[in-house]
Protein backbone atom coordinates (compact mmCIF):
# COMPACT_ATOMS: atom_id res chain seq x y z
CA UNK A 1 0.00 0.00 0.00
CA UNK A 2 1.51 3.70 -0.86
CA UNK A 3 0.28 4.97 2.20
CA UNK A 4 3.42 2.89 3.86
CA UNK A 5 6.14 4.12 1.78
CA UNK A 6 8.20 6.65 3.04
CA UNK A 7 10.87 9.06 1.54
CA UNK A 8 13.57 9.50 4.03
CA UNK A 9 16.23 12.89 3.35
CA UNK A 10 18.43 13.13 5.76
CA UNK A 11 19.82 16.32 6.99
CA UNK A 12 23.15 17.65 5.07
CA UNK A 13 26.53 16.54 6.72
CA UNK A 14 28.81 19.44 8.15
CA UNK A 15 32.13 19.97 8.89
CA UNK A 16 34.40 22.06 10.08
CA UNK A 17 38.32 23.31 8.61
CA UNK A 18 40.70 26.53 8.21
CA UNK A 19 40.29 28.97 5.81
CA UNK A 20 43.81 29.62 4.63
CA UNK A 21 42.87 32.33 2.04
CA UNK A 22 41.00 33.98 -0.18
CA UNK A 23 41.33 34.12 -3.87
CA UNK A 24 39.44 36.02 -6.48
CA UNK A 25 37.46 35.02 -9.75
CA UNK A 26 35.31 36.50 -12.23
CA UNK A 27 31.98 35.29 -13.62
CA UNK A 28 30.57 34.80 -17.04
CA UNK A 29 28.52 38.25 -16.30
CA UNK A 30 31.65 39.85 -14.69
CA UNK A 31 30.79 38.99 -11.39
CA UNK A 32 33.76 39.36 -9.34
CA UNK A 33 33.41 36.06 -6.87
CA UNK A 34 35.74 35.43 -3.56
CA UNK A 35 36.64 31.47 -3.14
CA UNK A 36 37.91 30.32 -0.09
CA UNK A 37 41.03 28.68 -0.28
CA UNK A 38 40.34 25.62 2.62
CA UNK A 39 42.39 22.64 4.38
CA UNK A 40 41.47 19.96 2.63
CA UNK A 41 38.16 18.08 4.35
CA UNK A 42 36.11 14.95 3.41
CA UNK A 43 32.67 15.10 3.13
CA UNK A 44 30.35 12.36 2.61
CA UNK A 45 33.95 10.58 0.87
CA UNK A 46 34.23 13.93 -1.12
CA UNK A 47 37.60 15.81 -0.57
CA UNK A 48 36.73 19.69 -0.32
CA UNK A 49 39.13 22.17 -0.55
CA UNK A 50 37.48 25.46 -2.09
CA UNK A 51 34.20 27.05 -1.32
CA UNK A 52 31.94 29.95 -2.94
CA UNK A 53 31.58 32.77 -0.99
CA UNK A 54 29.10 34.71 -3.29
CA UNK A 55 30.36 38.30 -3.43
CA UNK A 56 32.58 40.72 -1.20
CA UNK A 57 29.27 42.32 1.04
CA UNK A 58 28.40 38.39 1.91
CA UNK A 59 32.45 38.08 3.11
CA UNK A 60 32.61 41.57 5.17
CA UNK A 61 28.85 40.96 6.56
CA UNK A 62 30.39 37.10 7.89
CA UNK A 63 33.44 38.52 9.26
CA UNK A 64 35.26 35.93 7.29
CA UNK A 65 38.62 36.43 7.28
CA UNK A 66 41.91 33.76 6.19
CA UNK A 67 42.83 31.79 9.09
CA UNK A 68 38.89 31.41 10.50
CA UNK A 69 37.53 28.04 11.53
CA UNK A 70 35.18 27.77 9.65
CA UNK A 71 31.41 25.23 9.56
CA UNK A 72 30.17 24.34 5.90
CA UNK A 73 27.85 21.72 4.67
CA UNK A 74 27.13 19.63 1.28
CA UNK A 75 23.93 21.04 -0.04
CA UNK A 76 21.76 18.27 -1.81
CA UNK A 77 25.32 16.06 -1.29
CA UNK A 78 26.45 17.94 -4.03
CA UNK A 79 27.66 21.65 -3.41
CA UNK A 80 29.64 22.68 -0.41
CA UNK A 81 27.89 25.48 1.65
CA UNK A 82 29.50 28.19 4.17
CA UNK A 83 27.47 27.95 7.48
CA UNK A 84 29.23 30.13 9.82
CA UNK A 85 32.47 31.65 11.42
CA UNK A 86 33.41 29.53 14.71
CA UNK A 87 36.82 31.18 15.21
CA UNK A 88 37.92 34.14 13.27
CA UNK A 89 41.35 34.03 11.80
CA UNK A 90 43.93 37.19 12.11
CA UNK A 91 44.90 37.37 8.09
CA UNK A 92 42.16 40.17 7.24
CA UNK A 93 41.41 39.61 3.34
CA UNK A 94 41.53 42.18 0.57
CA UNK A 95 39.08 43.39 -1.38
CA UNK A 96 40.47 43.44 -5.50
CA UNK A 97 40.99 47.20 -6.96
CA UNK A 98 41.19 45.41 -10.81
CA UNK A 99 39.75 42.12 -12.34
CA UNK A 100 42.23 39.40 -10.97
CA UNK A 101 41.93 37.97 -14.82
CA UNK A 102 42.66 40.71 -17.06
CA UNK A 103 44.00 43.18 -14.62
CA UNK A 104 40.64 46.19 -15.97
CA UNK A 105 39.00 48.02 -13.49
CA UNK A 106 35.79 47.08 -11.48
CA UNK A 107 32.32 49.04 -10.73
CA UNK A 108 30.49 48.74 -7.75
CA UNK A 109 26.85 47.21 -8.31
CA UNK A 110 24.61 46.14 -5.49
CA UNK A 111 26.94 43.73 -3.53
CA UNK A 112 29.04 42.50 -6.25
CA UNK A 113 31.98 44.27 -7.94
CA UNK A 114 32.06 44.43 -11.81
CA UNK A 115 35.22 43.56 -14.32
CA UNK A 116 34.16 46.77 -17.08
CA UNK A 117 36.14 45.02 -19.52
CA UNK A 118 33.86 43.61 -22.42
CA UNK A 119 36.90 41.54 -23.44
CA UNK A 120 38.03 39.96 -20.32
CA UNK A 121 39.36 36.68 -21.28
CA UNK A 122 38.49 35.59 -17.71
CA UNK A 123 34.30 36.23 -19.02
CA UNK A 124 34.58 34.43 -22.11
CA UNK A 125 36.22 31.49 -20.52
CA UNK A 126 32.66 30.95 -17.90
CA UNK A 127 30.49 32.29 -21.20
CA UNK A 128 32.00 28.81 -23.36
CA UNK A 129 32.01 26.69 -20.57
CA UNK A 130 28.25 28.03 -19.58
CA UNK A 131 27.29 27.66 -23.26
CA UNK A 132 28.88 23.98 -23.51
CA UNK A 133 28.17 22.65 -20.10
CA UNK A 134 25.32 24.24 -18.49
CA UNK A 135 23.13 25.24 -21.31
CA UNK A 136 23.89 22.20 -24.21
CA UNK A 137 25.24 19.07 -21.67
CA UNK A 138 28.59 19.10 -23.22
CA UNK A 139 30.44 15.80 -22.31
CA UNK A 140 34.44 15.34 -22.64
CA UNK A 141 35.62 18.82 -22.63
CA UNK A 142 36.35 20.37 -18.81
CA UNK A 143 36.88 24.04 -18.27
CA UNK A 144 40.80 23.69 -17.62
CA UNK A 145 40.51 22.07 -21.55
CA UNK A 146 38.24 25.61 -22.54
CA UNK A 147 40.43 27.81 -20.60
CA UNK A 148 43.91 25.51 -22.50
CA UNK A 149 42.66 26.05 -25.94
CA UNK A 150 41.43 30.45 -25.20
CA UNK A 151 44.40 31.11 -23.51
CA UNK A 152 46.93 29.37 -26.35
CA UNK A 153 44.48 29.95 -29.44
CA UNK A 154 46.35 31.70 -32.81
CA UNK A 155 44.58 33.85 -33.98
CA UNK A 156 43.19 34.99 -30.53
CA UNK A 157 39.49 33.65 -29.84
CA UNK A 158 37.45 37.00 -28.45
CA UNK A 159 33.91 35.40 -28.48
CA UNK A 160 31.89 32.32 -28.65
CA UNK A 161 32.07 32.14 -32.77
CA UNK A 162 35.42 32.13 -32.41
CA UNK A 163 35.54 29.53 -30.52
CA UNK A 164 33.44 27.40 -32.19
CA UNK A 165 34.95 27.94 -35.85
CA UNK A 166 38.41 26.79 -33.98
CA UNK A 167 36.99 23.37 -32.91
CA UNK A 168 34.79 22.63 -35.93
CA UNK A 169 37.28 23.70 -38.35
CA UNK A 170 40.07 21.68 -36.31
CA UNK A 171 42.52 24.60 -35.56
CA UNK A 172 43.45 23.45 -32.00
CA UNK A 173 45.83 20.47 -32.21
CA UNK A 174 48.80 21.93 -31.52
CA UNK A 175 47.37 23.04 -28.21
CA UNK A 176 45.78 19.14 -27.13
CA UNK A 177 47.62 16.72 -27.54
CA UNK A 178 46.59 13.23 -28.65
CA UNK A 179 43.93 12.30 -31.03
CA UNK A 180 40.93 10.70 -28.48
CA UNK A 181 41.42 13.86 -26.46
CA UNK A 182 41.22 15.87 -29.87
CA UNK A 183 38.15 13.74 -31.07
CA UNK A 184 36.41 13.93 -27.53
CA UNK A 185 36.75 17.78 -27.69
CA UNK A 186 35.84 17.85 -31.30
CA UNK A 187 32.47 15.76 -31.18
CA UNK A 188 31.19 17.41 -27.38
CA UNK A 189 31.31 20.72 -29.44
CA UNK A 190 29.74 19.04 -32.13
CA UNK A 191 26.96 18.23 -30.86
CA UNK A 192 25.88 20.65 -29.16
CA UNK A 193 24.70 22.00 -31.89
CA UNK A 194 21.89 19.55 -32.13
CA UNK A 195 20.64 21.23 -28.90
CA UNK A 196 20.64 24.65 -29.33
CA UNK A 197 17.24 27.05 -29.86
CA UNK A 198 17.08 30.91 -29.94
CA UNK A 199 16.09 30.65 -26.17
CA UNK A 200 18.93 28.52 -25.25
CA UNK A 201 20.88 30.85 -27.30
CA UNK A 202 19.76 33.80 -25.83
CA UNK A 203 20.13 32.35 -22.53
CA UNK A 204 24.00 32.30 -23.19
CA UNK A 205 24.31 36.10 -24.19
CA UNK A 206 25.05 37.01 -20.54
CA UNK A 207 22.11 38.93 -19.44
CA UNK A 208 22.36 39.89 -15.65
CA UNK A 209 21.07 37.30 -13.75
CA UNK A 210 18.38 36.49 -15.95
CA UNK A 211 17.77 32.77 -16.44
CA UNK A 212 15.99 30.91 -18.91
CA UNK A 213 12.57 30.58 -16.94
CA UNK A 214 12.56 34.08 -15.91
CA UNK A 215 12.41 35.18 -19.84
CA UNK A 216 9.79 32.85 -20.68
CA UNK A 217 8.29 34.69 -18.48
CA UNK A 218 8.25 37.96 -20.15
CA UNK A 219 7.37 36.11 -22.96
CA UNK A 220 10.83 36.31 -24.94
CA UNK A 221 11.25 32.80 -26.98
CA UNK A 222 13.04 34.17 -29.90
CA UNK A 223 15.86 37.07 -31.09
CA UNK A 224 12.84 39.04 -32.25
CA UNK A 225 10.87 38.88 -29.29
CA UNK A 226 14.29 40.20 -27.38
CA UNK A 227 15.53 42.75 -29.51
CA UNK A 228 11.33 44.68 -29.65
CA UNK A 229 11.23 43.86 -25.64
CA UNK A 230 10.17 47.36 -23.95
CA UNK A 231 10.04 48.52 -20.80
CA UNK A 232 6.80 49.38 -19.43
CA UNK A 233 5.49 50.90 -16.33
CA UNK A 234 4.71 48.66 -13.31
CA UNK A 235 7.27 45.79 -14.50
CA UNK A 236 10.07 45.01 -11.97
CA UNK A 237 13.99 45.29 -11.85
CA UNK A 238 14.95 42.54 -13.91
CA UNK A 239 12.50 43.50 -16.87
CA UNK A 240 14.13 47.06 -16.68
CA UNK A 241 17.62 45.44 -16.87
CA UNK A 242 16.99 43.61 -20.21
CA UNK A 243 15.62 46.96 -21.67
CA UNK A 244 18.90 48.90 -20.25
CA UNK A 245 20.82 45.47 -21.76
CA UNK A 246 19.32 46.03 -25.16
CA UNK A 247 20.28 49.81 -25.32
CA UNK A 248 23.76 48.64 -25.78
CA UNK A 249 24.93 48.54 -28.74
CA UNK A 250 27.50 46.40 -28.07
CA UNK A 251 25.12 43.94 -26.53
CA UNK A 252 23.00 44.07 -29.80
CA UNK A 253 26.17 43.47 -32.11
CA UNK A 254 27.10 40.32 -30.37
CA UNK A 255 23.67 39.24 -30.45
CA UNK A 256 23.58 39.69 -34.19
CA UNK A 257 27.05 37.62 -34.47
CA UNK A 258 26.05 35.04 -32.44
CA UNK A 259 22.21 34.46 -34.34
CA UNK A 260 23.96 34.97 -37.83
CA UNK A 261 26.47 32.04 -37.15
CA UNK A 262 24.10 29.48 -35.30
CA UNK A 263 20.72 30.18 -36.81
CA UNK A 264 20.92 27.68 -39.35
CA UNK A 265 21.60 25.32 -36.56
CA UNK A 266 18.50 26.64 -34.39
CA UNK A 267 15.70 24.21 -33.52
CA UNK A 268 11.70 24.79 -34.02
CA UNK A 269 10.46 26.08 -30.96
CA UNK A 270 6.69 26.11 -30.64
CA UNK A 271 5.50 29.48 -28.96
CA UNK A 272 1.83 29.63 -27.35
CA UNK A 273 -0.06 32.38 -28.18
CA UNK A 274 -0.71 33.92 -24.90
CA UNK A 275 2.44 32.84 -23.09
CA UNK A 276 4.51 29.87 -21.41
CA UNK A 277 2.49 27.38 -18.81
CA UNK A 278 3.89 26.74 -15.96
CA UNK A 279 4.29 22.76 -15.30
CA UNK A 280 5.21 20.70 -12.29
CA UNK A 281 6.19 16.68 -12.37
CA UNK A 282 6.24 13.88 -9.62
CA UNK A 283 6.59 10.25 -9.93
CA UNK A 284 8.46 8.22 -12.35
CA UNK A 285 8.22 8.40 -16.03
CA UNK A 286 9.95 6.56 -18.95
CA UNK A 287 11.96 9.40 -19.88
CA UNK A 288 14.33 10.95 -17.44
CA UNK A 289 13.65 14.00 -16.00
CA UNK A 290 15.79 15.93 -18.03
CA UNK A 291 14.49 14.88 -21.51
CA UNK A 292 10.88 15.77 -19.93
CA UNK A 293 11.61 19.29 -19.16
CA UNK A 294 13.35 19.86 -22.42
CA UNK A 295 10.42 18.37 -24.20
CA UNK A 296 8.35 20.91 -22.22
CA UNK A 297 10.61 23.66 -22.88
CA UNK A 298 10.60 23.09 -26.51
CA UNK A 299 6.89 23.89 -26.73
CA UNK A 300 7.94 27.32 -24.99
CA UNK A 301 6.25 26.40 -21.72
CA UNK A 302 7.77 26.17 -17.93
CA UNK A 303 9.26 23.97 -15.83
CA UNK A 304 8.62 24.10 -11.90
CA UNK A 305 10.20 21.93 -8.91
CA UNK A 306 7.18 23.40 -6.86
CA UNK A 307 2.86 23.11 -7.49
CA UNK A 308 1.82 26.73 -7.19
CA UNK A 309 -1.80 28.34 -7.39
CA UNK A 310 -0.35 29.34 -10.68
CA UNK A 311 0.49 26.22 -12.05
CA UNK A 312 -1.29 25.03 -15.03
CA UNK A 313 -0.16 21.27 -15.26
CA UNK A 314 0.75 18.73 -12.59
CA UNK A 315 2.35 15.58 -14.68
CA UNK A 316 1.71 12.61 -12.97
CA UNK A 317 1.84 8.85 -14.39
CA UNK A 318 1.40 6.65 -11.19
CA UNK A 319 -1.31 8.51 -9.29
CA UNK A 320 0.78 7.97 -6.13
CA UNK A 321 0.33 10.36 -2.85
CA UNK A 322 2.37 13.25 -2.46
CA UNK A 323 2.80 17.11 -1.40
CA UNK A 324 2.77 17.70 -4.91
CA UNK A 325 -0.71 15.48 -5.70
CA UNK A 326 -1.85 17.40 -2.32
CA UNK A 327 -0.77 20.65 -3.46
CA UNK A 328 -2.55 20.27 -7.40
CA UNK A 329 -5.42 18.88 -5.64
CA UNK A 330 -5.30 21.64 -3.16
CA UNK A 331 -4.82 24.89 -6.15
CA UNK A 332 -7.03 22.82 -8.19
CA UNK A 333 -4.49 22.42 -10.59
CA UNK A 334 -5.23 19.76 -13.57
CA UNK A 335 -3.41 16.57 -12.91
CA UNK A 336 -2.63 14.63 -16.51
CA UNK A 337 -0.40 11.92 -17.19
CA UNK A 338 2.26 12.45 -19.23
CA UNK A 339 1.42 11.04 -23.23
CA UNK A 340 -1.62 12.77 -22.66
CA UNK A 341 0.13 15.96 -21.69
CA UNK A 342 2.22 15.55 -24.75
CA UNK A 343 -0.95 14.76 -27.00
CA UNK A 344 -2.22 18.28 -26.04
CA UNK A 345 0.54 20.29 -27.10
CA UNK A 346 1.36 18.27 -30.39
CA UNK A 347 -0.15 19.47 -34.16
CA UNK A 348 -3.95 19.20 -32.83
CA UNK A 349 -3.26 21.82 -29.76
CA UNK A 350 -0.64 23.64 -31.61
CA UNK A 351 -2.10 27.06 -31.22
CA UNK A 352 -2.25 26.45 -27.23
CA UNK A 353 -5.57 25.92 -26.56
CA UNK A 354 -7.46 23.47 -24.87
CA UNK A 355 -11.72 22.50 -25.37
CA UNK A 356 -13.71 22.60 -22.34
CA UNK A 357 -14.42 18.96 -23.40
CA UNK A 358 -10.82 18.01 -23.22
CA UNK A 359 -10.77 20.49 -19.46
CA UNK A 360 -13.93 18.00 -18.09
CA UNK A 361 -12.16 14.85 -19.31
CA UNK A 362 -8.92 15.12 -17.56
CA UNK A 363 -11.13 16.58 -14.34
CA UNK A 364 -13.41 13.59 -14.59
CA UNK A 365 -10.46 10.71 -15.96
CA UNK A 366 -7.92 11.98 -13.08
CA UNK A 367 -8.39 14.70 -10.70
CA UNK A 368 -11.69 13.49 -9.50
CA UNK A 369 -10.15 10.03 -9.03
CA UNK A 370 -7.09 10.90 -6.54
CA UNK A 371 -9.47 13.71 -5.19
CA UNK A 372 -11.87 11.32 -4.16
CA UNK A 373 -9.07 8.75 -2.82
CA UNK A 374 -7.51 11.47 -0.87
CA UNK A 375 -10.28 13.09 0.77
CA UNK A 376 -12.39 10.03 1.61
CA UNK A 377 -12.03 9.00 5.51
CA UNK A 378 -12.22 5.14 5.11
CA UNK A 379 -13.15 4.74 8.89
CA UNK A 380 -16.85 6.52 8.62
CA UNK A 381 -16.75 6.55 4.55
CA UNK A 382 -17.19 10.69 4.87
CA UNK A 383 -15.55 13.57 3.49
CA UNK A 384 -12.40 14.72 5.02
CA UNK A 385 -13.40 18.50 3.99
CA UNK A 386 -17.30 18.52 4.73
CA UNK A 387 -18.03 15.51 6.21
CA UNK A 388 -20.86 14.39 3.99
CA UNK A 389 -21.62 10.41 3.44
CA UNK A 390 -20.28 9.26 0.34
CA UNK A 391 -22.81 6.78 -1.91
CA UNK A 392 -21.42 4.95 -4.37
Amino acid sequence: DHRYNLALKPPAKKATTILTNIEWDVSRTGRIIPVGVLEPIKISDVTISNLTLNNKQFVMDNNITIGSIIELERAGEVIPRFLRVIEPGDGGFNIPSKCPICDSGLKPQGVDLICVNPECQGKLIQEIVYFLKELHGAEGIAENTVKKIVSNSKPKIKNLVDFYEFILLDKFDYIINGEIEQDNIYNAVKNTLNEISELSLIEGLGLPGIRRSKLMKMGIYTVANLKSFKFRPGMGETEKKVAEWIKNKSNIDKLNKYYTYFKKYLKERIVPKEGGWKICATGKFPISRKELIKRIEKYGHIYSNQVTPSTRYLINDDNEDSKKMRDATQYGVHIIPMKEFFDLLDAKWKDGNISRAEKIKIRESLEWKYFRKRMLNRANNSCQLCGTKYVG
